[in-house]
């Protein structure tokens, strides 16, 4: 005798399976954008008067301005304004955009003189020929945050003034990875941009005075 053979219409129960354990991951930082950052401003969530910057999509508030820091920056104004008249334009403590995530606010930024009269948007990497930071309480954060930061950016060079040290650091060709160049000038060196040869500035006439020994007070 020939067995039946038997059809269902119902196909074969898949084979049983674990269920997937349940996985957890910390949570995430959210990185504000310059739009979101700009709106804030905007709409006055944050106030007009408070003085911060995106940096990599946080925003920090910025220290406040004591007096050599003060001076310094007048100096280098004052100078750097005389110097590049025709060449290249001073901005003082204003902010620039490097990308998507960072608004700093250096305390001196030399900029490109085309289309100056037709910005329409804050400088970009590619309109600034140097930043300078001038760092009393804030030398760590400038040369280990906003250095990198702004060799990533592709910033051509990068001054940070070092006013506990008395000295200037030079930072030049820039990379993903910081930049390549460090150079280290104090009294009585002169120094100059790459990109404005011409400009020189003597560090006795930038850094503050030194403060008097006892013997000569």
């Amino acid at each position: 005798m020939v067995a039946p053979i038997v059809t269902t219409d119902h196909p074969p129960a898949p084979p049983q399976t674990k269920p997937a354990e349940a996985t957890s991951s910390p949570p995430t930082l959210y990185r504000f954008t310059t739009v979101d950052y700009n709106h804030l401003y905007e709409q006055h969530i944050i106030s007009p008067d408070r003085r911060t910057e995106l940096i990599d999509g946080t925003i920090l508030d910025m220290s406040p301005i004591g007096v050599p820091h003060f001076n310094c920056v007048n100096a280098l104004t004052q100078q750097l304004v005389l110097k590049t008249v025709g060449s290249a334009i001073v901005s003082i403590q204003n902010s620039i955009q490097l990308d998507e995530h960072s608004q700093p606010q250096p305390d001196v930024a030399l900029l490109t003189i085309e289309g100056e009269n037709e910005r329409t948007a804050l400088p970009k990497p590619e309109e600034i020929l140097l930043l300078i930071e001038v760092a009393d309480s804030t030398l760590t954060y400038d040369r280990d945050i906003k250095g990198p930061l702004y060799a990533a950016a592709g910033i051509r060079e990068f001054w940070l003034i070092d006013l506990q040290g008395d000295c200037v650091e030079l930072y030049r060709d820039p990379s993903p990875n910081g930049y390549r160049t460090k150079l280290t000038r104090d009294r009585p060196d002169t120094i100059a941009p790459e990109a404005l040869p011409d400009c020189q500035l003597a560090l006795d006439t930038i850094l503050p005075k030194p403060e008097p020994t006892p013997s000569e007070s």
